[in-house]
C-alpha cells in the first residue's frame, strides 16, 4: 500500500525519511564497492552495532530500501567483533538508521569465534538478543574435538553454546606421570 502524498512510499514514510535512507544506503554501497569487487579488497565498514561495526565483503549487493533488506551474494564474508562468518548468501535486515537487526547466512555457512569453528546449512544472527543459531548438519570443531548436531545456539555475550541431537568426539588428556 502506498501513501497518497508520497506515491511509492508506505503510509507514514516521508520522502525526507526515504531520501535519508537512500543516502545512507548509497554511502554504504560506495564504501562497499570502492574496492572494485576484487577478493583482495579490504572489508568495508557497512553497519554499526552500538559503536561496533559489521564489516562485509561480497561479489554482489542488492538493497531493497522500502523493505529495509539487503542481500549479499557470492563469497560473502562478514565480521562482527571476534565473529567471522563466511557463506554464499546473506540476507540482512536493518532499521531506518541502517543499524543491523538480523542476518541469515544460507546455502552452507561457516562461523569462527574464539578458537571454535562451526559449519551449518544456515546461520541466523539475532542482534537484539545477541544470539547466533545454526541449523542443519551442524559441525563444531575446537582443537582435536568435534561435535555434530542438528541445531546449535550461541549466546554472543556469555559465549555459552547449546547443541541438540549431539554426537561427537572430545579428546582426553593422558594423566601426568
Amino acid at each position: 500500500m502506498t501513501s497518497p502524498q508520497n506515491p511509492g512510499c508506505k503510509p507514514g514514510v516521508s520522502l525526507w525519511s526515504l531520501r535519508r535512507r537512500c543516502l545512507g544506503v548509497c554511502v554504504a554501497c560506495t564504501a562497499l564497492c570502492s574496492g572494485g569487487g576484487t577478493p583482495a579488497a579490504p572489508a568495508a565498514r557497512l553497519l554499526e552495532l552500538e559503536g561496533r561495526e559489521l564489516s562485509v565483503r561480497a561479489d554482489q549487493l542488492e538493497i531493497d530500501v522500502a523493505r529495509e533488506v539487503m542481500v549479499l551474494r557470492g563469497n560473502v564474508q562478514a565480521r562482527l567483533g571476534e565473529l567471522l562468518l563466511s557463506c554464499p548468501t546473506v540476507e540482512a535486515r536493518y532499521d531506518a538508521d541502517a543499524h543491523l537487526k538480523s542476518a541469515r547466512c544460507s546455502a552452507g555457512a561457516t562461523a569462527k569465534m574464539k578458537g571454535f569453528s562451526a559449519t551449518a546449512q544456515t546461520v541466523d544472527i539475532d542482534v537484539l538478543r545477541r544470539r547466533l543459531r545454526l541449523d542443519g548438519q551442524v559441525r563444531v570443531v575446537r582443537g582435536g574435538g568435534w561435535l555434530h548436531a542438528e541445531t546449535a545456539e550461541v549466546d554472543l555475550v556469555t559465549g555459552r553454546v547449546s547443541l541438540n541431537q549431539v554426537r561427537g568426539s572430545i579428546p582426553l588428556e593422558s594423566p601426568a606421570k
